[in-house]
């Protein structure tokens, strides 16, 4: 189904005209004027309202709250013990227990001496054998017994005697005072001479010749060329098109032309210039003692000075001779092998010799004989029992007194106070307010 809209010439002027404006706004941003802005342009601040609605919401009067009651504590009397005076002890001491007893003391404690035992010796056989055995072989064990024999217990040693060092008196030529040189002074020579000495050295002193100066004119730029934002009245018809929105400020932008100055300033024609004139030095003729020879040292020998004295002089020095001092040895029991393993031989029997050997059977020992030790009879007083100390307790004391004594404490009870609302309405905002920059045609003078 078409439907045809029918508007006016004046509707539509209208509408091209809103549309034209909506479109040359510029948002308003902080405290900035409208960017791309020509001279001669007025440009106003209008401010559009928020669109707002209504809103009903339940509101509370008063919030829940608590209330308390309280109940009251219950007490009774009661019968206590209470201790007067707390339990304590106190200490007994029991003195020591002596007594004197009669002990053994050893004045000289038991010894040794030793004496001599002489070495005892035997003669035994031995079985030699003469010819080896040959063919089968057959091993024959060794034979071993236990025989005693003397074993060094302190091996022998020596000491030192010093022999004293010998001495004799004998007499010396000594230095009392050593040769020496010994320096006189010879006195300088002087003579006096006259001499030209410069007073004051030559110099120069420096004269100044000042500049010469001229004044000149010159144009100086104070302020440049600049455009700046001016405020102007406008008729709110020309700006407002709706019932939201608001006339502001209106601002035209204006060009400043820039601003000259003529200044006057001093010149240098010609600089400034510097001269020197030589002053020249002084002398005079002053007498000097001037030095011919210098100040010289003689030196004269002085021959040493002696004397004849005795000392002591060592002939033989001190030495040492060495003692020898023998071992000790003690007897002890060794396994001895008699016979060593050997091998027969079956086939071939071995031929053999007897021989007789003198053997050691005991080297020479020393027998230490015991000397029981000297004893004396002596008394000292001894401690049967020490000194003791008794704990002796002492009881506690009590009494019975009256006692207010707490059966149930003070307690609280809570009651809840339910809240209280109300049903409101409030006009709420759906947009923000806005501000925008927008092109006018107003020709008012600037302010």
């Amino acid at each position: 189904m078409n439907y045809k809209v029918r508007l006016s010439v004046p509707c539509l002027i209208a509408l091209v005209s809103v549309s034209l404006m909506a479109a040359q706004d510029i948002p308003y941003e902080g405290n900035s004027k409208p960017p791309q802005a020509q001279p001669g342009e007025v440009w106003c601040l209008v401010t559009i309202k928020p669109p707002m609605r209504t809103v009903t919401e339940q509101v509370m009067v008063s919030p829940a709250t608590c209330r308390h009651e309280s109940i009251p504590a219950k007490y009774e009397t009661r019968l206590e013990s209470v201790v007067c005076r707390p339990a304590t002890c106190r200490t007994e001491t029991i003195p020591a227990v002596f007594e004197t007893r009669t002990e053994q003391v050893v004045c000289r404690p038991a010894s040794y001496r030793e004496e001599k035992v002489p070495a005892v010796y035997q003669t035994r056989t031995e079985t030699v054998v003469c010819k080896p055995a040959s063919c089968r072989v057959e091993k024959i064990p060794a034979v071993y017994e236990t025989r005693t024999e003397q074993v060094v217990c302190k091996p022998a040693s020596f000491r030192y005697e010093t022999i004293p060092a010998a001495f004799e008196t004998r007499e010396e030529q000594v230095v009392c005072r050593p040769a020496s040189v010994r320096c006189e002074k010879v006195a300088a020579v002087y003579e006096k001479r006259c001499e030209t000495v410069c007073v004051e050295p030559e110099s120069k002193r420096c004269v100044v010749i000042p500049a010469a100066y001229k004044t000149e004119s010159y144009e100086v730029k104070v302020k440049d060329a600049r455009t700046d934002w001016r405020r102007v009245d406008c008729n709110a018809e020309n700006v407002v098109r709706r019932d939201d929105e608001t006339k502001g400020e209106c601002w035209t932008l204006v060009t400043i032309p820039a601003k000259f100055e003529t200044r006057t300033r001093e010149v240098v024609c010609t600089p400034e210039q510097k001269s020197f004139e030589v002053i020249p030095a002084k002398f005079k003729t002053v007498e000097k003692r001037v030095l011919v020879k210098a100040e010289s040292k003689i030196e004269i020998l002085v021959p040493a000075e002696y004397k004849t004295v005795e000392r002591e002089v060592c002939v033989r020095p001190e030495s040492k001779r060495r003692i020898e001092v023998a071992a000790a040895y003690k007897t002890v029991e060794k396994r001895v092998c008699v016979t060593p393993a050997s091998e027969r031989k079956i086939a071939i029997p071995a031929e053999y010799k007897t021989i007789e050997k003198s053997v050691c059977v005991q080297e020479e020992t020393k027998r230490k004989i015991p000397v029981p030790a000297e004893y004396k009879t002596v008394e000292r007083k001894v401690c049967v029992q020490p000194a003791q100390q008794r704990r002796i307790e002492v009881a506690a004391e009590y009494k019975t007194v009256e006692k207010r004594v707490l059966v149930q404490a003070e307690q609280k009870r809570e009651i809840s106070v339910p809240a209280a609302y109300t049903t409101r309405e409030r006009q709420v905002c759906d947009g923000p307010e806005r501000k925008v920059w927008r092109l006018t045609s107003c020709n008012t003078d600037s302010k």
